[in-house]
């Protein structure tokens, strides 16, 4: 299945925020699996894309108001 195509079923299956990454070369290790820290870094990415396109320039006035706190470890 296409990025495009994945991304057309799942919109297809109710889900509000889907966006397309696509690993490069070096995400992969010599088996041609993707290595542990792409992932994550991959995750990180749809991270922002959320926060940038769902959430919008105020996230963090909410997150003040809220008094709510984002950490990272």
């Amino acid at each position: 299945m296409s990025a495009s195509g994945g991304e057309t079923a799942l919109r297809a299956q109710g889900y509000r925020f889907v966006t397309v990454v696509e690993p490069v070369a070096d995400d992969y290790d010599a088996q041609g699996h993707l290595n542990n820290a792409s992932t994550v870094r991959l995750f990180n990415d749809l991270r922002i894309a959320y926060v940038r396109g769902e959430i919008g320039p105020n996230w963090l006035d909410e997150l003040q108001r809220d008094q709510l706190v984002v950490g990272r470890a």
